[in-house]
């Protein structure tokens, strides 16, 4: 199964697939920037501006994502998906572990 995220009028995001519904996205965000998380441990930080949507993956799930011209496709069994300001949402900062030297 999968689902699909697709900007809407009045700042809404559609989402059709295992779960149909339209998230609000919040209001009062002077960045035009906000999260989805979903189930399998996708992350995808959006922005908005001059009545586009942008999505990109910030963290990979388990599931695979596929770019759209008009949003993009989660190739994952859903069961639930959420929505959030940038401001309103926190994420681990990951640093690449350092390689082991060998031969001293």
């Amino acid at each position: 199964m999968a689902i699909r995220l697709k900007g809407e009028a009045h700042e809404r995001i559609g989402v059709t697939g295992d779960i149909v519904t339209s998230l609000r996205v919040p209001v009062g965000w002077a960045d035009r920037r906000f999260r989805v998380a979903t189930s399998d441990g996708t992350l995808i930080i959006g922005t908005y501006a001059e009545g586009a949507y942008a999505f990109a993956i910030e963290v990979e799930g388990a599931g695979i994502v596929r770019p759209l011209d008009d949003g993009l496709e989660l190739l994952w069994s859903v069961d639930w998906i959420t929505i959030s300001d940038v401001d309103d949402s926190a994420v681990t900062i990951r640093e690449p572990a350092a390689m082991p030297l060998f031969g001293m």
